[in-house]
């Protein structure tokens, strides 16, 4: 569990956190990022939980995140169930499964998201496993967010998930400071390890 001393760290620590992990991620070589966003990809789709899985939440990359699309494919083409996040107003996420090519828009901050009208509503207790986007991780198996909470607040609704984030090395602090409603991560997944 946390220690007392990675509790209550003041907002404007994390900000700067956030800011530096953020330029790490920015800075690195498109080509790279590539490279590595493959190799990521490899060693996620090689865990045994996740050919288990039946139901996968996963995220539409953007900016300079690892990218999820080599993972979309590959768990389409295994028949998975995806479904992917939805931000609403007060913090709330939901999971939605689109039912065509078509059920996309353009949600929150610039995200590709369900258009809800196009797509099932999936329930938290029946996805298996939750892909996390991360600004910043620790080997703890701490993850930074974007700071607002979505998945902090969503993550304990689901009850058999097992939660899996994916970065880059570059991502990785010394230790995330964390609050009382953080969530770990079972795994964190990077170009070169699995933590």
């Amino acid at each position: 569990m946390m220690s007392a001393e990675n509790l209550n760290i003041p907002r404007n620590e994390k900000s700067q956190l956030r800011r530096l992990a953020l330029s790490k991620r920015d800075a690195l070589d498109t080509v790279l990022r590539e490279e590595a966003s493959a190799e990521i990809a490899k060693r996620l789709l090689s865990l045994l939980e996740m050919k288990a899985a039946k139901t996968v939440m996963c995220y539409k990359s953007f900016r300079s995140e690892v990218s999820t699309a080599q993972i979309i494919k590959a768990l389409e083409k295994q028949g998975k169930k995806l479904c992917f996040p939805v931000c609403g107003k007060a913090g709330i996420m939901q999971a939605w499964n689109p039912q065509e090519d078509e059920a996309w828009k353009t949600g929150m901050m610039g995200i590709s998201e369900p258009d809800v009208e196009k797509s099932e509503l999936i329930c938290p207790e029946e996805i298996d496993i939750v892909i996390c986007p991360m600004v910043a991780f620790d080997e703890k198996k701490w993850r930074m967010g974007y700071g607002g909470g979505y998945y902090d607040r969503y993550l304990p609704k689901c009850t058999k998930a097992l939660k899996i984030g994916i970065a880059f090395e570059a991502q990785r602090l010394d230790k995330v400071p964390v609050d009382e409603f953080d969530q770990p991560m079972d795994y964190i997944v990077t170009e070169e390890k699995v933590y």
